[in-house]
């Protein structure tokens, strides 16, 4: 537990970091979750969710939550943000 507590950041930072660069930079997020907001939330979600990706939608603020992804969904969520139109 301690060894993945110390890692939490470093892996809430690689999301970040890949969601920001499709265009998706988190405005707020703990070790465990992103928060981005975008216009397009909606258009995402259901992008996402045909890719076999959940995230959650806040549709009253337009916006997404992203946990996350597990050690082989990274290049899934990467697939899925490369392939977004």
């Amino acid at each position: 537990q301690q060894q993945t507590r110390a890692q939490l950041p470093a892996i809430s930072q690689k999301l970040a970091s890949m969601l920001a660069q499709y265009g998706l930079t988190p405005t707020a997020g703990t070790a465990l979750f992103q928060f981005v907001y975008t216009a397009q939330a909606k258009v995402w979600q259901q992008h996402f969710a045909q890719q076999g990706i959940l995230v959650r939608l806040f549709s009253d603020c337009s916006a997404l939550r992203f946990g996350l992804p597990t050690e082989d969904g990274w290049l899934k969520l990467e697939k899925a943000l490369e392939s977004f139109k």
